[in-house]
């Protein structure tokens, strides 16, 4: 009964603590608490939880792990460990974790999602494109404009291009904010040859975001813009050309 409370008391106080941003603090008690508690599975569970707040994936791993070989085969128990190894690239192991959990309730809205994602990043496109199409079901609005655009990224993956474009449409009309989906329509038709479309979207996608906003993706559209343009241009094709003599080391005048 002791032992009880005290373990109460304790996952109270980590939870204040990771509620309210101060997740040095949880550690602080995690670590003074785990070893007078080594086979507890439900502090094993919150201190999974610090790794993930601290993103400290690799952590959050071997700790959920420990809670799972001690005992807590709960839904979360397992959602929280597949995405700790999705989190670390594990795709093959993480969508297995998924799946037990989704045996276990196939309604729970995180984790249908997190098993599409992860089908996705696997390659396998027609297991990703069904389980967005459960997670758009089963979510509420506001998330329905993200679960439409990886459904448009899985759908284009496919060749099936015009479902694709439905997805990105329908995902702009549920949210003007989800610009990348601006970006994966510009991929699209850049893929495919059409270049009209493709500059228009990736315009329109790198006048939509501030600066800081995807680095990434808007360095790929500038990237894809300036040789679309380019190509339409004889000057501008002499002017890359200038420039990659300028820039290439190899290039030495006699």
């Amino acid at each position: 009964m002791v032992a009880w409370k005290f373990l109460n008391v304790v996952l109270q106080l980590t939870a204040v603590y990771l509620n309210n941003g101060y997740p040095s603090s949880t550690r602080q008690v995690v670590n003074a608490t785990l070893p007078l508690m080594p086979d507890e599975p439900l502090f094993w569970g919150r201190a999974g939880d610090v790794g993930m707040k601290e993103e400290d994936f690799t952590w959050a791993v071997e700790a959920y792990r420990n809670a799972l070989a001690l005992g807590d085969t709960t839904l979360v128990g397992l959602r929280n460990l597949g995405l700790a190894l999705y989190l670390t690239q594990a795709y093959w192991e993480a969508v297995g974790y998924f799946e037990q959990a989704y045996a276990t309730d196939s309604t729970d809205k995180l984790n249908t999602f997190y098993l599409a994602m992860t089908h996705q990043r696997l390659g396998a496109y027609e297991e990703a494109f069904f389980y967005f199409e459960q997670a758009k079901a089963l979510m509420g609005a506001a998330a329905l404009a993200d679960i439409a655009t990886q459904m448009g990224v899985a759908l284009d993956a496919l060749d099936r291009t015009g479902e694709a474009v439905e997805a990105f449409d329908l995902s702009l009309r549920l949210d003007e904010k989800e610009r990348d989906a601006l970006f994966y329509l510009a991929r699209l038709y850049d893929k495919r040859g059409n270049t009209e479309e493709a500059r228009s979207y990736y315009s329109e996608f790198l006048s939509s975001v501030s600066e800081d906003e995807m680095p990434q993706l808007q360095d790929m559209a500038r990237e894809r813009l300036t040789a679309l343009q380019a190509a339409d241009s004889p000057e501008l094709q002499a002017s890359a050309a200038a420039d990659t003599l300028a820039t290439d080391s190899t290039y030495a005048p006699e």
